[in-house]
């Protein structure tokens, strides 16, 4: 193994490539460029990351010395991408740090190169093909290019300035004047999709403004071939070879997605739109005509000449991502599939149940865990998409059971907080092990989604402990005389859906009272408060009080409901809910002016009251206030 190991790292081509900045886009592709052609890459960073492979990330903060400065020492290739994103308002906080994120990090690999006994034997530094003047009438090249005016070429020029000002010996020096990049992952590319995707790529600004383009491909291939040529220092443009007008820019991306019309978008729309999305028109309505002239003469060859080209390898690199991102969303799909069912064969009862923890906290939780498992490291390293992106899944897991009339909207939106905050946990636990890369990470990513199936029989065989809760509500009428107010607690005529306030059953679909009225008043009288859908619920009187108060038992049978009105896991009277009794108490507050107020008591049989008790008690307190609502409502006319 050891001279198999010994032949492979002899093979490599080069040393040690350094990446200060290397955290962001750019960064990222050129690691991955060189991480089959070099022992180790060392990227520069503020955050802490941890390593993959020969890719390792040490801190820095781009304005002190540190240990990272010995890793320098005997580097074939520094690579310096520091700098704040343009893509802001010029304000002069923004400004400033727009400045300094170029220059401290530039003035600081000055200092330290140039105490080595062995630095970098190339130094590529970033640099901007915006630099250029404004240029509709010819291209403006290495030799020839005119230095245009404004805000963004003064950073552009400081920048070059600060980075050549010091010659370093043993160092070669070269600043990549680099045009607008087009890329598989990030660039300005996935942008300018959006709008053709919404009917919005159309010109922008005149159209006219010609945009000097390139590959991140052929940015890290630059790269590579500047090492391999000894002779070349200096400014650089780093474009491609064919730059296209904004107009033809917009029509390739069109017509490459199969979108013959797009809107244009005139300046005054985009100065205006800039404004209050945070950026600046000029990013957009500079034409920047830039020709890598020192390239084509060096021999360098385009991976990308045309934009047709490049449009077209971003946009099959994207169809593959959407493959990737549906199997991210159908894996964890399957595995909920799954567990419903399997929580929910009868003959398996007394290991599994739907109602239960184990499935409805741990079920999501595995989702969440096989959605990150199943991601990009670098969509991972995001902690919004650790967070966010188990939600998809589980959305599609709720379209399915639904469709398919496996599980009810209401179950659904009581279990849906849950379902989130357990698959977002899930998310987290598993992006934790994929950062950090544990040896055991397969092994501990099978255990957390197997969880449900090794927790359920413990649970099942704890068994649910029976829970009473009470609802109370009340409400203040207005009233002659408590006779008036009475009638209409005895005996609720019919209630139209105008006169239905509760929203919140409503949104759950759960069926609305229509009327229930005793047979007489005193011990021993008897209603059935009939509700929509079938529902009926019959009532007995246990205590009466003329005009003050009344007690009675309620009872639901769940044979008597049909089985579309509620799910088997909600219904009324079944195994995990049923409500037991009633009271109402009419209390006079002041002449003129009555409390009525109502109890009801409820139980539950689950392993997790401590939260359906949450839902159920809103739930009985929604249609409580409901029905005081249609009695105040009849005793004040």
């Amino acid at each position: 193994m050891k001279p198999i190991i010994a032949k492979t790292m002899n093979a490599l081509k080069y040393n040690k490539i350094i990446l200060a900045g290397g955290n962001g886009y750019l960064g990222t592709v050129l690691a991955a460029h060189f991480k089959s052609l070099a022992k180790d890459i060392i990227i520069l960073a503020r955050h802490p990351k941890g390593a993959e492979g020969n890719i390792r990330t040490l801190v820095w903060d781009g304005k002190t010395e540190g240990n990272w400065v010995n890793e320098l020492e005997g580097a074939d290739l520094l690579v310096n991408l520091c700098g704040k994103s343009v893509n802001c308002r010029y304000t002069e906080k923004n400004k400033k740090e727009i400045l300094d994120s170029r220059i401290n990090p530039t003035n600081l690999l000055n200092r330290v190169v140039a105490k080595l006994q062995h630095p970098p034997k190339l130094w590529v530094n970033s640099a901007s093909a915006t630099i250029y003047r404004h240029a509709e009438d010819r291209p403006q090249t290495e030799a020839d290019g005119g230095i245009g005016e404004g805000f963004s070429v003064e950073i552009c020029k400081a920048w070059e300035q600060a980075f050549f000002e010091t010659e370093i010996h043993g160092v070669r020096k070269v600043a990549l004047r680099t045009g607008i990049v087009f890329g598989k992952s990030d660039g300005v590319f996935p942008r300018l999709l959006n709008l053709v995707k919404v009917g919005l790529g159309g010109k922008q600004g005149t159209g006219r403004q010609m945009v000097s383009w390139i590959h991140e491909q052929d940015v890290a291939g630059i790269t590579e071939w500047l090492l391999e040529q000894p002779g070349i220092k200096g400014v650089l443009n780093a474009t491609a070879p064919n730059p296209v007008s904004n107009a033809l820019q917009m029509q390739l991306i069109r017509n490459a997605y199969g979108i013959k019309f797009g809107l244009p978008a005139p300046a005054w729309l985009l100065k205006a739109g800039s404004y209050f999305i945070g950026t600046e028109a000029e990013l957009i309505l500079k034409s920047r005509w830039v020709l890598p002239k020192r390239l084509i003469e060096g021999g360098y060859e385009f991976k990308y000449p045309t934009l047709d080209l490049a449009v077209q390898e971003c946009l099959d690199n994207r169809k593959s991502k959407l493959a990737r991102i549906f199997w991210i969303i159908t894996i964890p799909v399957l595995f909920g599939l799954l567990m419903r069912f399997m929580f929910d064969i009868d003959s398996w009862e007394s290991l599994y149940k739907v109602m239960s923890v184990s499935f409805i906290f741990l079920v999501p939780f595995g989702i969440g865990v096989l959605t990150i498992f199943f991601s990009s490291v670098e969509r991972v390293q995001s902690i919004g998409y650790r967070i966010l992106m188990p939600w998809v899944p589980i959305l599609g897991l709720l379209s399915i059971t639904i469709a398919l009339t496996i599980e009810g909207w209401a179950c659904w939106m009581m279990a849906l907080p849950i379902f989130f905050a357990a698959g977002s946990l899930g998310g987290l636990t598993a992006g934790y092990f994929k950062l950090k890369k544990h040896k055991n990470e397969n092994t501990y990513i099978s255990l957390l989604v197997l969880l449900p199936l090794f927790v359920s029989p413990i649970e099942q065989a704890i068994g649910s402990i029976p829970g009473r809760y009470e609802a109370y509500t009340y409400i203040d009428i207005h009233a002659a005389n408590r006779g008036k107010i009475w009638d209409n607690v005895t005996r609720v005529k019919a209630i139209n859906k105008e006169q239905d306030k509760g929203w919140l059953t409503q949104t759950l679909g759960f069926p609305r009272p229509i009327r229930a009225e005793l047979n007489y008043n005193g011990v021993g009288a008897y209603r059935k408060a009939i509700f929509s859908k079938g529902l009926v619920f019959h009532e007995g009187v246990e205590s009466y009080l003329d005009q003050h108060s009344m007690h009675f038992s309620i009872k639901a049978y769940p044979y008597e409901i049909p089985s579309t009105t509620m799910d088997k896991h909600v219904v009324i009277g079944g195994d995990y809910f049923d409500v037991l009794d009633g009271t109402y108490v009419l209390q006079q507050l002041s002449p003129g002016t009555y409390r009525l107020h109502l109890y009801s008591h409820f139980m539950l049989t689950t392993t997790f009251n401590f939260y359906a008790s949450w839902w159920a008690g809103w739930i009985m307190k929604d249609i409580q206030n409901n029905i005081l609502q249609v009695i105040k409502e009849r005793a004040e006319q």
